[in-house]
């Protein structure tokens, strides 16, 4: 191999040491997915020290811990490690950076099937059309936990009989019993929530202090829900009796513009019915003042004709 390679090598190694020791160490994983009955399934993960050797494909004389302890610290030498002959170890590394993001990377899981891989053992395949990280049973933990011991190059589809689409994956530390911390949901699940999920009992026992806080967190929301509204009111009255004001005031002027006019029109009917009874009071002054003429010329006539006798 040229200098060029073993330097690219040697970074890709160390660089994934130091990345596993931040993803997998000391910590567990839940990988939940749905399978061909719709029903949701989960299992959990581990890892050492010692499992990272075997996601390299690397052959070295050094312990698979010493191994990683000096790839972690930089100090690995291409002296301490060699390329298999027939490049598996190449293809592993090529996809090495982008598996050990295998919470954030990876959308499939299956069961692993031997046909395609009749000299490799795993059981279960997680990763994506790219690399596919292969887990076996912890029998350290009698089994509870699955913990890496190969990467493979491509499809996680070739690797197993039937792939499953990963739902969510939550992330604890070792110390823990429980999860809480969700590091991966899937796209289609992202609006409604995880919790929308009809999971089975045995996988909300295990993410139970996370299923508690988000109903403590949707709780709150709803409590701070009706303070919004009013925050809203409030903000509403003022407009509200700036209209009531508007709207009083029109309408006063409506009534006095009403009352104006009112007043106008009975000063007007006044002074019309004034003008139509002024030529009758004329003529009945005329009128009286004829009658009272002719009473004063009869009296006359009366008073002659005594005098005459």
């Amino acid at each position: 191999m040229t200098d060029n390679s073993s330097n690219d090598n040697l970074q890709i190694i160390a660089n994934g040491a130091k990345q596993f020791e931040k993803n997998f160490i000391d910590k567990n994983m839940l990988i939940i997915y749905k399978d061909d009955k719709n029903a949701y399934q989960g299992f959990q993960t581990t890892a050492y020290k010692s499992s990272f050797l075997h996601l390299t494909g690397v052959k070295t004389d050094l312990s698979s811990i010493v191994f990683f302890e000096k790839a972690r610290s930089s100090k690995l030498t291409e002296k301490d490690f060699v390329l298999t002959k027939t490049g598996e170890s190449t293809k592993k590394l090529s996809v090495m950076k982008e598996a050990m993001e295998f919470t954030h990377n990876s959308k499939m899981t299956g069961y692993f099937s031997p046909i395609s891989s009749k000299n490799l053992y795993t059981e279960m395949i997680v990763g994506n059309v790219r690399f596919a990280l292969g887990f076996v049973q912890d029998e350290k933990t009698n089994g509870k936990y699955y913990v890496p011991n190969t990467l493979l190059n491509g499809d996680v589809k070739n690797f197993v009989g039937k792939s499953y689409p990963i739902e969510a994956i939550f992330e604890k530390a070792i110390g823990e019993d429980l999860y809480s911390n969700l590091v991966h949901i899937s796209k289609k699940n992202q609006d409604k929530g995880i919790l929308s999920l009809p999971l089975p009992k045995s996988i909300k026992k295990l993410i139970e202090p996370y299923i508690k806080a988000q109903q403590a967190q949707e709780q709150k929301d709803q409590e701070q829900q009706p303070n919004v509204q009013m925050k809203d009111d409030v903000a509403e009255k003022p407009r509200e009796s700036a209209d009531d004001a508007l709207d009083l005031v029109a309408v006063t002027m409506d009534q006095c513009s009403n009352k104006i006019a009112l007043e106008m029109a009975q000063a007007a009917h006044a002074k019309n019915t004034q003008k139509e009874a002024a030529p009758q009071q004329v003529e009945q002054a005329q009128q009286a003042r004829q009658v009272g003429q002719v009473q004063q010329v009869g009296q006359a006539r009366q008073v002659g004709k005594g005098k005459q006798k």
